[in-house]
């Protein structure tokens, strides 16, 4: 098997029985999709509840993640019949004759790839799908004569990759319409885990993230990568997969940490070194790959878009689609874009005496900056003024985005076998009870060795990842005990003085709720509840996101090529209703507000291909500079950053 073939996210012949063994049997067993479970959900029990049929409903999203079983799971559910088959194979109205008079009461006819029906078919469907009856032609030319034929009530099921070839007639008649996107590595591993149950296949919960990794969001590569590690696993191991079992498989079948194949590369590539990295239009790069445009749309484009590897931009002067490299993820060089900056250029000089150390008495007496973007004849204006004014720059109908995630007591002090001071500062959980952090003296945390914490408790090391991360467990009690009861807000590196009391209060937002951060998101630092009582009285409408900010935050770029500095991954979570608010608010032409650089990242990371933005779960690596187009974030609500930083870049992008 290619690599190509190893990460496509199409089915292959011969996984049908594969991928039959392995798909759930009831609704309660899909993982995933959360919101589109929860909405079928709702409407199966509604049906079954009047005894009526299912709506009919249609999924799109990229292929491999679930549409399919989702209507198999859907007739299941409703204790009736299933009768699949595909826009490509059906030619003619007497095709579907067959089928739809053969169906039962309730019963669903699946239609897979129906964007590719043919006009006539299409038509031949509306009165179908509405009124439950066809016309049956039995004569041709001027003797023509057509009967009407009732049919019993029935559901369609569509499934499409490409939802905009949709006439909108055709996607007018379905009641229910959901798109499935790529899944967060968390749902994989669980979807993995599952999988190997189910073939017998001890895994390791590390061993199911490292495959989980490079799936492509996407369940079918997942479970296609799951069979090829087991057989490595059972030749070359002891038949259990481990993390590094799954890692030495993987790179004997060449699928990258990201799960990109040669195809990916090549687009990226063209759109670089032949197009001075875009935008350039879809078939163009299509022409200059040897690939079919459609496919790079529906295949390629969604996937490496999702990466920060593309990004779609406005349609420029030629009449398709175009696309355009940004300088986002860390990537080898042949991935620099067209704005050769330097992270000199990010440079300048900064006195300590005008770092605060200590914020303002009281929250919102910070001076504030205001920066006018909206002048035509010239650079933007400049106008001091105080955080206080803010509510009157907001305007009915707006909308702002403010990251409610909450600094963790992350800093834990102890001392090392010879007495000496140490300190670890934990970023996330991992696996089987540990956590990755990062701590000084980095001697102190090789291999084997333990930092002593009060009670008896003790930080034991356990690796030292690549990016130089360590894997620590914690022995004598737990990590949450450890914080609770010696931990400590970790401030920033350019506060140079031990925490005090009232950080507890003033180095976390108003609005904070749930830990995970091991830094504030700052420019939500100055909101009191009375401005945002003052916001929401004007019009304007408040939206929520968790990004969970890491150590990277405060990291000074150290590469002169921006395309050489590793911008670690933070996690993120967009709630639907924050999802929903953005959408109503572009299309009401309202502008989006973000509280912080976290927020323009979160949101950037998460637009799709349409302009939406994807609700759930997901991480991010996106690094913005100058010639960044963004997609989602009219105004910018942000701090003072220290020079050379990656949120001094993507200020300067904005501006």
């Amino acid at each position: 098997m290619s690599r190509l073939q190893v990460t496509t996210p199409d089915a292959l012949p011969e996984e049908s029985r594969a991928e039959t063994t392995l798909r759930p049997s009831r609704l309660e067993e899909f993982v995933g999709q959360t919101q589109v479970l929860s909405s079928l959900q709702i409407a199966i029990d509604a049906a079954r509840a009047r005894g009526d049929t299912l709506d009919h409903t249609l999924f799109f999203g990229p292929p491999g993640l679930g549409k399919t079983t989702l209507a198999m799971l859907m007739s299941r559910e409703m204790g009736v019949q299933l009768r699949t088959t595909s826009g490509p194979v059906l030619e003619k109205p007497g095709d579907l004759v067959g089928m739809l008079t053969g169906l039962g009461p309730g019963d669903i006819l699946f239609i897979d790839e129906i964007h590719r029906l043919r006009p006539a078919l299409e038509e031949f469907l509306y009165p179908a799908m509405e009124d439950f009856r066809v016309d049956v032609r039995i004569a041709d030319g001027p003797n023509a004569q057509t009967i009407p034929m009732a049919l019993e009530r029935f559901t369609l099921i569509g499934a499409t990759t490409r939802f905009g070839l949709l006439t909108p007639p055709m996607r007018a008649r379905f009641g229910m319409v959901e798109r499935l996107n790529f899944y967060p590595e968390s749902d994989l591993a669980v979807i993995l885990t599952r999988s190997a149950k189910l073939l017998d296949v001890p895994i390791e919960e590390d061993g199911a993230a490292e495959i989980s990794r490079r799936s492509r969001g996407t369940p079918r590569v997942a479970n296609r990568l799951l069979r090829r590690v087991r057989d490595y696993a059972q030749v070359k191991a002891d038949g259990h997969i481990t993390a590094a079992v799954a890692r030495d498989a993987l790179e004997r079948l060449n699928v990258d940490e990201f799960g990109l194949d040669d195809m990916d590369g090549r687009i990226v590539r063209t759109i670089i070194e032949k197009f001075d990295g875009g935008p350039v239009g879809v078939g163009t790069v299509a022409v200059a790959v040897g690939e079919d445009s459609g496919t790079i749309e529906e295949v390629y484009e969604p996937y490496l878009i999702q990466q920060g590897l593309l990004e779609r931009t406005p349609r420029h002067p030629s009449p398709i689609n175009a696309l355009a490299i940004t300088a986002q993820n860390p990537r080898p060089r042949s991935l620099t874009g067209r704005h050769a900056y330097r992270t000199a250029d990010f440079d300048y000089p900064l006195p300590e005496q005008l770092i605060a150390q200590v914020p303002s008495a009281l929250r919102g007496d910070s001076r504030m900056l205001i920066v006018d973007r909206t002048r035509a004849d010239g650079p933007a204006a400049l106008r001091d003024g105080v955080f206080s004014e803010l509510p009157s720059l907001l305007e009915s109908g707006d909308l702002l985005v403010i990251n409610t995630t909450k600094v963790r007591h992350a800093r834990l002090i102890g001392t090392r076998p010879s007495g000496a001071p140490a300190e670890v500062l934990l970023i996330h959980p991992s696996v089987n009870d540990t956590w990755i952090a990062i701590g000084r003296p980095g001697s102190a945390l090789r291999p084997g060795k333990r930092i002593e914490l009060p009670e008896g408790m003790a930080v034991e090391t356990l690796e030292i990842l690549t990016n130089g991360e360590r894997v620590v467990r914690f022995l004598g009690g737990s990590a949450a005990d450890a914080m609770d009861r010696f931990g400590a807000l970790p401030l920033p590196p350019y506060i140079d003085r031990p925490p005090e009391t009232e950080d507890e209060v003033r180095y976390q937002t108003v609005y904070a709720e749930r830990p995970g951060s091991v830094a504030a998101p700052t420019a939500g630092l100055h909101f009191t509840e009375a401005h945002l009582q003052q916001i929401s009285e004007a019009g304007v409408d408040i939206a929520l996101v968790d990004l969970e900010v890491g150590p990277g935050t405060f990291k000074p770029v150290e590469e002169e090529d921006l395309e050489n500095h590793p911008m670690h991954p933070e996690q993120y979570e967009i709630p639907e209703d924050t999802a929903s608010k953005i959408a109503a608010t572009r299309a009401r032409g309202r502008r989006v507000w973000a509280v912080g650089t976290t927020v323009v990242r979160t949101l950037e990371s998460a637009v799709q291909t349409d302009g939406t933005v994807n609700s759930g779960q997901s991480s991010t690596r996106l690094m913005i500079t100058p010639g960044y187009s963004f997609r989602i974030v009219d105004a910018l609500i942000t701090n003072f950053h220290l020079p050379r930083s990656t949120l001094l870049m993507l200020v300067s992008a904005f501006a």
